[in-house]
């Protein structure tokens, strides 16, 4: 039995997952213990809060701003010709905050930011600057990884709330403006307040606790991927693309999966599991 146990322990350790959960791990302990130079750490972690989220906002906001136009737009047309005006709330809560907020912005932060890390440490696995940080006795997975993986937890529940939030408030001043301007928006009556109050009363617990939990998991997810897949190319400068675009690729594939297996509990919720 013991045999069995170390083989099937050994063979996850060489696996893709389990080497995935190996570094999320090292990268998790790095915080709790607290060694080297924590100014050095602290500026590293901030530039890459800067990185991954300051300089991503103008594109999260522009898309948010597009997606929460044409679901209100879509909601508060279509909703009252059906008779399901007392759904818009939950059409708000389940499409923008629940789904498509921390969906998108996963996407984003892994096209973006998740593809930028791969290829940086890419380049510096071929150039052998990897290689030298361990002869200095420097961790890498503590320099390299941690910053990146703390900065990336980060930025994307910000980018996540921003989301949200441009395309709530966003999207309603673009449906009014077109109700102003366009007389085929004419029928568009919602005020702001009715509008907020119905979101409002639409958000459960469960809305709450997974709008926390997504944006980090899935930052979690984008980090360690993009890391990976950065540290272990091999010495040839051939490789650094590819594996830039396998990191990118699986971390699509990851955030979709997991994302619906968070769509788990509200299908038990309403009897459908």
């Amino acid at each position: 039995m013991t045999r069995i146990l170390n083989w099937i322990g050994l063979h996850y350790r060489r696996s893709y997952v389990g080497q995935l959960m190996e570094l999320g791990f090292q990268a998790s302990l790095c915080a709790v213990h607290k060694e080297g130079n924590r100014k050095q750490s602290l500026d590293h972690l901030i530039s890459q809060i800067y990185f991954t989220g300051v300089e991503a906002i103008p594109l999260v906001a522009f898309l948010a701003l597009v997606i929460g136009t044409a679901t209100i737009m879509q909601a508060a047309t279509v909703m009252p010709k059906i008779g399901a005006s007392d759904y818009f709330g939950n059409v708000m809560v389940l499409v923008v905050i629940r789904e498509v907020g921390p969906l998108f912005t996963a996407f984003l932060v892994a096209g973006r930011t998740g593809s930028a890390l791969s290829t940086y440490l890419g380049n510096m696995k071929v150039q052998q600057e990897i290689d030298a940080l361990r002869t200095m006795g420097i961790d890498p997975v503590r320099y390299l990884v941690y910053p990146s993986f703390a900065a990336m937890i980060i930025a994307m529940f910000c980018l996540t709330i921003i989301f949200n939030l441009v395309a709530i408030f966003g999207g309603y001043l673009v449906v009014k403006l077109l109700t102003l301007m366009l007389s085929d928006f004419a029928d568009v009556q919602l005020s702001l307040s009715l509008f907020l109050e119905r979101i409002l009363a639409s958000m459960g617990v469960m809305d709450g606790v997974f709008g926390i939990i997504k944006p980090v998991f899935f930052g979690i997810l984008v980090s360690i991927i993009a890391c990976y897949h950065g540290i272990n190319v091999s010495n040839d400068i051939r490789e650094v693309p590819k594996a830039t675009t396998n990191g990118v690729v699986n971390s699509f594939v990851c955030i979709t999966l997991f994302d619906t297996l968070f769509a788990l509990p509200f299908l038990v919720k309403i009897g459908w599991l």
